[in-house]
């Protein structure tokens, strides 16, 4: 308890009479251009001048911070049970670093009333965004019909039974107080002690640490990974001790959250990268660096790293080639580069890789000598050659993860690859599995398949949901009835399409997978993409017009939804409804003019009215809009094609090729336009980038001896 007190975890949240936050509301002002708001026990909201007025009922002064180093937020309380996070937000660092300061964390962006990042917005919404980290025992309790909230905790902050779960029969071990029974792991629920104490030893072998005898349980990193990880929720409140997967789907190693290398990119809160590591394949956990009550290093600075890694071989100009005395020679900024979010938030990636200013050079993928040194990643290059030669590191994930988001030929290879390579670490081959199912083929769905038969749950889960593309196969619909709640919830997601409907009422695997996942749509319905969800799901089980209705409520509530306007248009597609699916689309486009999703939906819906005309200029616009997707140029030349414009058809087809060469269907048209064109040059060029591309697809086989291109 004397460690706790005080620590991040204790503050993480904080009424607003303790005197911690005094000094932030001392007559303090801040501008923002011509805004200028009074800091003040208001926070804002009574602006001196500000045009943003309010549109919701919303009290007039915070109620409660969370955070409190670097910064402090501020909650205000909203409507229906909402709080809302402000963006005036207090630097708490000192004032000889920038601190004692109000700062907006929004500085470049004219936020306004309506936005969802305004301040008042659905993702400044604390009770779904925030709050079961910065509390204990949360629960949101989120009404749909009525959207309200009646959020609850056990205690405000990060306390005891976060970690342990609840305390009761520890209270009573710590009285002796026994009741004739045994008591044991001190009466708690989840100790997160070691049941056999290790003992971290250099390997004269290899020079590297290695734990006597090894950890044979990850529990305590999954109990961290519950707040300190970017995850969804499957149920509302988590049970301490539960396996982290039961209760959170975790994001991936998703262009957008890390660099292809698997570096943080967005704020992505340290699991994803920690598990990258080989560290952790090797056992570490988080204590073993981190004290778990106060939160602080083990060892001030480069000590806990050298409490493993030997200071005579690590702390040496010989291995870093820096000055001792700089910053250059700290092992974190080698091996744990930094990045800022929030402004001044300072957070480390812990996959604890070696600097790759090779792979910058080739890949573009950031690098730790980059990052200090202005000479560039060229430079940085050439100098790590010398110092060190070839330079470690595996490149297995970054090449993968690299090619298919730049749309390489060679991306499925090097993905099928990555996924099989048992020597990588989970969530980067569940990436490569997610990658494949976007992809999809005969090969992936094989590779696929042997993965829902991983030992590991995330690989497994993340292999069925890929496998959504594929019919129902004995591996996926096994998974139905994985010891994993998360797995189970994974098959039935992707098989809710494929099982006909009715069946969970006969098979009570079934059953029991699809309650699941319907409770973790629940858990989640506060965001649009859960209700979208749950309508595909009513819909897939005959339940149509349930599907409307949930449908209906999304867009009244979320207008600027774009697949809950989509699946609405595709279910009155369904019914052969095309009138009425132009006019709702109409609406759509009037709600989000700028949709490219929603401009090709309205281009396909004339093309099935054969208003042919009306479809290319929505297909041609969709088409100009996203030129990154090669979807939308393929649809828009097949319409060019069908109003007899094979010329113009062909030509931006070529266009989406130059952009996306490898994509299976703009190769197999255009190689049948230029063989109708008796283009036998084109043709041969064709056929050997779709052999290369899809050297076991026997459609393409096919196609090519039809061609007479079958050599």
């Amino acid at each position: 308890m004397r460690a706790w007190t005080g620590s991040h975890h204790d503050l993480a949240m904080m009424e607003m009479d303790d005197p911690a936050i005094d000094t932030a509301f001392e007559g303090n002002k801040h501008d923002k251009g011509t805004l200028s708001h009074r800091i003040n026990s208001t926070l804002g909201t009574v602006p001196d001048n500000d045009p943003e007025v309010t549109p919701a009922p919303i009290a007039s002064a915070p109620m409660y911070t969370f955070g409190v180093s670097p910064l402090m937020q501020f909650l205000v309380g909203g409507r229906d049970g909402r709080m809302q996070v402000h963006n005036q937000v207090y630097d708490t660092r000192p004032e000889s670093e920038g601190g004692q300061r109000w700062f907006d964390l929004y500085p470049d962006d004219d936020l306004q009333p309506g936005d969802p990042f305004h301040w008042t917005g659905h993702q400044q919404t604390w009770n779904h965004q925030c709050a079961e980290c910065h509390s204990t025992g949360l629960q949101r309790k989120y009404d749909f019909e009525t959207d309200t909230y009646a959020t609850c905790w056990q205690e405000i902050d990060v306390a005891c039974e976060a970690c342990h779960g609840p305390a009761s029969n520890h209270v009573d071990w710590a009285r002796g107080v026994y009741s004739g029974q045994d008591l044991p792991q001190l009466g708690l629920l989840n100790p997160l002690t070691d049941p056999v104490k290790g003992v971290w030893q250099t390997s004269q072998a290899t020079g590297l640490p290695v734990r006597t005898p090894p950890r044979e349980s990850d529990q305590e990193v999954q109990t961290c990974a519950t707040c300190h990880s970017r995850r969804t929720p499957l149920t509302d409140g988590h049970t301490p001790g539960a396996p982290f997967l039961d209760d959170y789907r975790p994001a991936l190693l998703t262009d957008g959250l890390y660099e292809a290398d698997g570096q943080i990119d967005a704020e992505v809160y340290v699991w994803g990268s920690f598990t990258q590591s080989r560290m952790h394949q090797q056992g570490v956990t988080c204590k073993d660096c981190h004290d778990p009550h106060s939160l602080r290093l083990r060892i001030p600075g480069d000590g806990t790293c050298i409490q493993c890694h030997e200071a005579h071989v690590y702390q040496t100009p010989l291995h870093h080639h820096h000055d001792r005395a700089g910053e250059g020679a700290r092992c974190v900024n080698c091996h744990m580069t930094s990045k800022t979010y929030m402004g001044i938030d300072g957070r480390r990636d812990h996959s604890f890789r070696v600097p790759r200013p090779d792979l910058a050079v080739e890949l573009g993928t950031p690098d730790a000598c980059s990052a200090c040194h202005e000479q560039g990643p060229t430079w940085a290059a050439e100098k790590a050659a010398a110092w060190w030669g070839e330079l470690g590191g595996d490149s297995t994930i970054a090449r993968a993860l690299h090619a298919v988001r730049e749309d390489h030929a060679n991306a499925p290879k090097l993905l099928l690859a990555l996924l099989q390579d048992t020597e990588r670490s989970t969530i980067a081959r569940a990436t490569a599995a997610e990658a494949l199912g976007n992809i999809g083929g005969p090969g992936v769905q094989i590779a696929l398949e042997i993965a829902c038969l991983d030992e590991d749950p995330l690989l497994r889960a993340t292999a069925a949901r890929a496998l959504a593309f594929a019919p129902p196969t004995p591996p996926r619909i096994q998974l139905l009835k994985d010891p994993d709640r998360g797995v189970r919830i994974a098959a039935a997601a992707s098989l809710v399409t494929s099982i006909p409907p009715g069946m969970e009422h006969k098979d009570e695997h079934v059953r029991r997978a699809f309650d699941e996942y319907v409770e973790s749509l629940g858990a989640n319905f506060e965001h649009s993409w859960a209700r979208v969800e749950m309508a595909k799901f009513q819909a897939a089980r005959g339940m149509l017009e349930e599907a409307r209705a949930t449908l209906d409520v999304t867009i009244t509530r979320d207008p600027t939804d774009v697949s809950a306007w989509a699946l609405a248009a595709d279910l009155l597609r369904i019914e052969k409804r095309e009138r009425q699916c132009i006019q709702l689309l109409g609406r759509a486009l009037d709600a989000v003019p700028d949709s490219p999703e929603l401009r090709l939906a309205l281009g396909l819906a004339f093309v099935r009215v054969q208003d042919y005309v009306s479809a290319e200029t929505e297909l041609r616009t969709a088409a100009a809009s996203r030129p990154g997707d090669p979807y939308f140029g393929f649809v828009h030349a097949v319409a060019l094609d069908g109003l007899e414009r094979r010329a113009e058809a062909t030509t931006v087809l070529e266009a989406v090729r130059a952009l996306h060469p490898a994509d299976r269907d703009v190769l197999t048209t255009l190689i049948q336009w230029h063989h109708e064109a008796e283009r036998t040059a084109l043709v041969q060029e064709l056929a050997g980038t779709l052999r290369a591309r899809f050297p076991n697809d026997e459609g393409i086989r096919e196609l090519l001896q039809g061609l007479g291109q079958d050599d």
